[in-house]
C-alpha cells in the first residue's frame, strides 16, 4: 500500500515538495531570553534527530539561550486523533506500530547503534536521540558464536515503573558487524509528546541552553516572530526513506499530508478520498479499493493486483517516474529486498507482510531489457511461507515469461 501512498503524493504534492517546521517566539530574544518557544509542526513525513538538533543550534546562533516558559507545539496541521499503538496487534512497543505525529521527531524511537570491540569482548552502544533523565548502556557483551542477524537482544524500557533506566539482555554477535536497532520508550497514546519533550530538554541542555518550562500543545500568538525555519528534504527523497525499509510512521504522516491543506487540518478520510479520486483520474478502477492509513498496516485496507499494477503503470508514465522507481528496494542489493536477488535481470520491488498477507509490487527489467510492472498478493493463513512463490513470479517476469500476463511500460519498449 505504501506504493500507492507514494505515487499519489508524488503526483498531488509534487516531487519537490518540502515541509517547513517553524520555530517562533512572541518577540525577539531579550538578553538571550524568550518567555516561550513555539514550534509550528509541518506534518513532515519525518524529522531526523540530527535535523532537530540543527534547529536547536540555529536558535542558539540567533541569540536564544533561555526559555523561561513553555515550549508549545502547534500540531494543527493534522486534525486526525492520535492513534493507539496497541490497536493493530497488541505490541505498542514495536516501532512499526507508531502512529502519525505532526512533528515526526525521530519516529518516536531511540536508535541504538552497536559497534563490536573485539579487544574488550563487548560491543559499544551508541544512541540517538538523547533523552533527558535517561541513562543508556555503553556496552553489551560480545558473542563469538554463530548467530542470526539482527541479534536477539532484548531492551527493557519501563518509563512508568523504572524511569530513566534502559538495559539490554543478551549478547551482540561479532559476526553481525556494526548494526542498529530501534526502541520506543513511551509506547502509549500520548507517548509522542513525552518523547518530544525529553528530546527537546536533552538537546537544549547539551547546547548550554536553559529551559525551565514544560512541553504543551497550542498555537503561536498572532504576530509571532519566526526565529528559524527548518526545511525538510524533498518528497522524492522522503519516499526512499519510507519504501526502502518499509517505515510505517513515515507512510502514515505522508498519507495525512496529502490532505494537509484541508480546512481544519488533515484527516484519514480526507486523504482516503483524495487518493481514491487520484486513482480514478488515472483511469484505475476503484471498486473495492480502500486505503486506511497509507502504510498497509491495517485489516480493513483493500486493493487488487489490477489496481496495484495500474498505480505502477500510471507512475511509470510520470516525469517523476525515475525517482519513484528508485525509491523501491533493489532486488539483491538493499532494503527489504537485500537478500532476495533475481536469477536474471533486475528489479525494484516493494515488499509487504502482515499476518495472513504477503505481497510484492514494483518493476522488473527482464533479460531482454523490457521493463514490466508486476504485483502479486497472497492472502492465506500460511502467507508467511509464500516468499518462494512470490520470488517465482518476479523471476518469471525477469525471464520474459510474463510477456502475455503482465504489462510492459510503453516507454520501456
Amino acid at each position: 500500500m505504501k506504493t500507492v501512498t507514494a505515487a499519489a503524493a508524488m503526483d498531488l504534492l509534487g516531487a519537490g515538495k518540502v515541509w517547513k517546521t517553524e520555530f517562533l517566539s512572541a518577540s525577539l530574544p531579550t538578553g538571550g531570553t524568550v518567555p516561550a518557544l513555539y514550534i509550528r509542526a509541518s506534518g513532515a513525513p519525518w524529522l531526523p534527530a540530527s535535523r532537530f538538533r540543527e534547529a536547536l543550534m540555529a536558535l542558539r546562533a540567533v541569540g536564544v539561550s533561555t526559555i523561561t516558559g513553555p515550549v508549545v507545539l502547534d500540531s494543527s496541521v493534522f486534525a486526525e486523533p492520535e492513534a493507539d499503538p496497541a490497536e493493530f496487534d497488541g505490541h505498542p512497543d514495536r516501532p512499526y506500530n507508531q502512529g502519525h505525529d505532526p512533528l515526526g521527531l525521530a519516529l518516536q524511537s531511540v536508535t541504538f547503534s552497536f559497534v563490536p570491540l573485539p579487544g574488550e569482548s563487548a560491543a559499544a552502544v551508541l544512541h540517538d536521540p538523547d533523552l533527558a533523565g535517561y541513562s543508556f548502556p555503553l556496552r553489551v557483551p560480545l558473542s563469538y558464536a554463530e548467530s542470526v542477524c539482527p541479534p536477539n537482544l532484548t531492551a527493557t524500557l519501563r518509563p512508568e515503573t523504572e524511569p530513566g533506566r534502559i538495559s539490554f539482555r543478551g549478547s551482540y554477535p561479532m559476526a553481525c558487524g556494526e548494526g542498529s536497532w530501534s526502541a520506543v520508550p513511551w509506547p502509549v497514546v500520548g507517548g509522542a509528546a513525552i518523547f518530544d519533550e525529553e528530546a527537546m530538554r536533552a538537546g537544549w541542555t547539551a547546547l548550554g541552553g536553559v529551559w525551565t518550562g514544560k512541553w504543551m500543545k497550542g498555537k503561536a500568538p498572532d504576530g509571532a516572530q519566526v526565529l528559524y525555519t527548518l526545511t525538510s528534504k524533498p518528497l522524492s527523497l522522503m519516499i526512499r526513506d519510507m519504501n526502502k525499509n518499509s517505515i510505517n510512521p513515515i507512510a502514515r504522516n505522508l498519507f495525512l499530508g496529502i490532505s494537509a491543506g484541508t480546512p481544519g487540518g488533515a484527516t484519514r478520510l480526507a486523504s482516503r478520498n483524495a487518493v481514491t479520486q487520484w486513482m480514478a483520474s488515472q483511469g484505475i478502477p476503484t471498486e473495492g479499493f480502500l486505503i486506511d492509513n497509507g502504510s498497509g498496516l491495517s485489516r480493513t485496507a483493500r486493493i487488487s493486483t489490477d489496481q496495484l499494477t495500474g498505480v505502477l503503470l500510471a507512475a511509470g508514465k510520470k516525469p517523476w517516474s525515475p525517482e519513484f522507481m528508485s525509491s523501491l528496494p533493489i532486488a539483491g542489493v538493499d532494503g527489504t529486498m537485500k537478500r532476495r536477488g533475481l536469477e536474471e535481470g533486475g528489479a525494484h520491488i516493494k515488499t509487504g507482510y502482515i499476518r495472513g498477507v504477503r505481497s510484492v509490487a514494483g518493476y522488473v527489467r527482464s533479460a531482454s531489457g523490457t521493463l514490466y510492472a508486476v504485483s502479486a498478493i497472497v492472502n492465506d493463513p500460511n502467507a508467511l511461507g509464500a516468499k518462494p512463490v512470490l520470488d517465482a513470479v518476479l523471476n518469471y517476469a525477469a525471464s520474459d515469461g510474463a510477456a502475455e500476463a503482465s504489462s510492459p511500460l510503453p516507454s520501456a519498449r
